[in-house]
């Protein structure tokens, strides 16, 4: 069995690959400050339990 890397949804090219892809268009905090970093770990993280309680309800 072969390993394939995890990529955004939209580097993906070739085949279609299963599921849905959320594209979450998120400020890089790269080489900011935690001033920075912190509202963006936020926003993954309300974005990550939404997901989460949504699939829960499914």
């Amino acid at each position: 069995m072969g390993s394939r890397p995890a990529t955004p949804a939209a580097e993906t090219a070739g085949e279609a690959p299963r599921g849905t892809y959320l594209d979450w268009q998120l400020d890089d905090p790269a080489g900011k400050g935690v001033d920075v970093v912190r509202p963006v770990r936020d926003e993954i993280r309300r974005r990550v339990d939404a997901l989460l309680a949504e699939i829960d309800s499914r």
